[in-house]
Parts: C-alpha cells; sequence; structure tokens
C-alpha cells in the first residue's frame, strides 16, 4: 500500500526499433497490489526534447533518432487516510489519525545508439542520472539531506539494500554495475496542506541500466 512505502516504477523492452514500457507497483521493484491506471499521465521526451502524450494502457513507441529518450508516468493517488486503528483507507475520512495527497513520478531512460545521460524535466520531485552521481531536485530547487534509497533487479530481497544521501547541493555519489537499477526519494512537505489533508507526500523514482565494460 501506499502508506507503507509502494511505489511506481518503470522497466522497458526493446524489439527492434520499438520500445515497450511497464509500469511496477509495488516496493523495491517486488510486484504487490495493483496501482489505478486511470489516475496516471503518460508521456515520452525524444533526444530532441520533443513531448508526446502515451497511453497508460499500451505503452510503447518507435525510436526514430539516436540520444537518449525518456518515459514519466506520474500517478495521482490522491488523499489517503490513516485511521485512529493504524488502518488505512483511500480518499478522505474525517476522524482519521492523519490525511495525506500522494502524488508520484516514475521516470526510466532508454539510450539509443548514445551513452546514457538524463536531462532535468522541471518535475516538482526530480531525480536527475549524473552518471557517477544522482541530483535530486524539489521546486527546481536542488534538495540537500535527502534520503535516496537503490536497489538492483537481479537483487533478491525485499526492500531497498542501499540507501544514500545528498549532500547540500542536492548530490548523492552512486556506483552501478550491469544491471537495471532503481532509485527511490520519498519527500513530505508540510506546508502544501488544505483543510481536507494535512500534508503532501511526493515520491519520485528512476530505473537506469548502464553498460559497464
Amino acid at each position: 500500500m501506499i502508506d507503507k512505502g509502494h511505489e511506481i516504477w518503470l522497466e522497458t523492452e526493446k524489439t527492434g526499433k520499438e520500445v515497450f514500457v511497464k509500469v511496477g507497483w509495488g516496493h523495491a521493484m517486488k510486484s504487490d497490489g495493483v496501482y489505478e491506471k486511470e489516475k496516471c499521465n503518460a508521456y515520452l521526451i525524444t533526444p530532441s526534447n520533443k513531448r508526446l502524450q502515451l497511453y497508460i494502457d499500451d505503452l510503447r513507441f518507435k525510436v526514430e533518432e539516436e540520444g537518449v529518450y525518456i518515459v514519466v508516468v506520474e500517478y495521482n493517488f490522491g488523499i489517503g487516510s490513516k485511521l485512529k486503528d493504524g488502518s488505512f483507507k483511500r480518499g478522505l475520512v474525517e476522524d482519521a489519525a492523519w490525511r495525506s495527497y500522494f502524488y508520484q513520478y516514475a521516470k526510466t531512460l532508454i539510450p539509443v545508439n548514445s551513452e546514457v545521460y538524463d536531462r532535468n524535466l522541471g518535475n516538482i520531485l526530480e531525480i536527475i542520472f549524473l552518471d557517477t552521481k544522482l541530483k535530486v531536485m524539489y521546486e527546481k530547487k536542488p534538495l540537500p539531506n535527502q534520503k535516496v534509497e537503490c536497489t538492483y533487479k537481479s537483487y533478491e530481497g525485499r526492500d531497498f539494500p542501499i540507501t544514500t544521501t545528498t549532500n547540500r547541493d542536492g548530490i548523492a555519489n552512486i556506483s552501478l554495475d550491469n544491471d537495471l537499477w532503481l532509485f527511490k526519494v520519498s519527500y513530505t512537505d508540510e506546508t502544501k496542506k488544505t483543510l481536507f489533508y494535512d500534508n503532501t507526500k511526493i515520491t519520485s523514482t528512476l530505473t537506469v541500466k548502464k553498460e559497464v565494460v
């Protein structure tokens, strides 16, 4: 469940010039439960920075140029309520212990005859891949002292085996091997609240595979 740390992430498969994108839902690249497709928005950023809408029910596209394609899925979960007995319910419950608004981003990088590189898309919470580093941005500003959780596809455990923390410039050091990696950042903004919820909880994931020779 989203209150237990569940997140969306993206995985891809390329056949010829066609790329298929799979949306995962669960924790640390281990599937669990079902996300709500009707609350998602998916789009593609081409190497020439064109933005194209994708259909969440059929996430595929054809590569037409060299460079790095970026796919993003945004999941507008909405309000969730934590009840006084410790249980969690979707939507607004008036006498809940607390209520939060949940929003998630999932991003993946698909290089075509290119080294892997990333771009800042300007999302509210974003992880930017910088080869041996990650940069975490919140509202287009570096996010310092932020925990970044890391895992990889072949890891058999059910939690994130690696954590790191951003410095004052929002930078965290990483080291990749030949595997698909997932990076996750979750941030609670206590200033973004209304009469209906107490805070906003935003999660961002990035999946990337770097071929290491």
